[in-house]
């Protein structure tokens, strides 16, 4: 990580209409702030250049006392996160990438959807998407693999897929919806404990016909 500077607290302390505490979580050698307020389901609000999280202390308000959770981070560089000196380090895919941790630091993820984490489809085998290479020696080659992800997109099991194939696996493919199309089609569901992770789960069965799950 290159050097960077930091804002002075007291540089940010009394700013009319942001009452907002700042809460900071360390990544990559950087310090980086976001404001989080209230509770229920969450609500990310993103700044742009060249402003930062104050950008929306008029509306963190109203949805916050509507009964959502308002998240509103600085981005590296803006507000009260720490700003790299060289100019060469910022681009698009870093701040995805730092956004990134920021979500699954914080859980903005529905209740619905962190009940859907501590279940899977029977016999099926958690497979953490950050290690898929690790765990080839769980899936078989002569047998449909089906990936599923505990959220609405496939976006992991896709990637997944396209690791495995790439290993030679060509009985592989995601399942279009993930864990709540199987849930909504009414199939059965088993409880385990999963751990926390962006995770795709591997299914070595045939799944039902696609028909049946839209």
């Amino acid at each position: 990580m290159s050097d960077a500077v930091r804002t002075p607290a007291e540089a940010l302390e009394g700013l009319p209409d942001f009452p907002f505490a700042p809460h900071y979580r360390d990544v990559d050698g950087l310090r980086l702030a976001h404001r989080d307020e209230g509770e229920g389901a969450p609500v990310i609000f993103m700044h742009g250049e060249p402003t930062w999280s104050f950008l929306w202390r008029k509306v963190i308000p109203p949805v916050r006392d509507a009964g959502f959770r308002c998240v509103a981070p600085d981005l590296a560089g803006f507000g009260a996160s720490d700003k790299p000196v060289d100019v060469a380090w910022y681009s698009y895919e870093r701040h995805v990438s730092l956004t990134r941790t920021l979500l699954e630091d914080l859980d903005v993820r529905s209740a619905t959807a962190q009940g859907l984490q501590r279940q899977r489809i029977p016999g099926a085998l958690h497979l953490p998407v950050q290690d898929v290479a690790g765990n080839l020696g769980a899936l078989p080659h002569d047998r449909d693999i089906i990936l599923y992800c505990t959220c609405p997109n496939e976006a992991s099991a896709a990637k997944a897929a396209k690791l495995l194939m790439t290993r030679g696996y060509r009985r592989v493919r995601p399942l279009y919806g993930g864990l709540d199309a199987w849930i909504a089609a009414g199939y059965a569901v088993e409880e385990v404990p999963i751990p926390e992770s962006d995770a795709a789960t591997a299914l070595p069965a045939r799944p039902p016909p696609a028909s049946r799950l839209s």
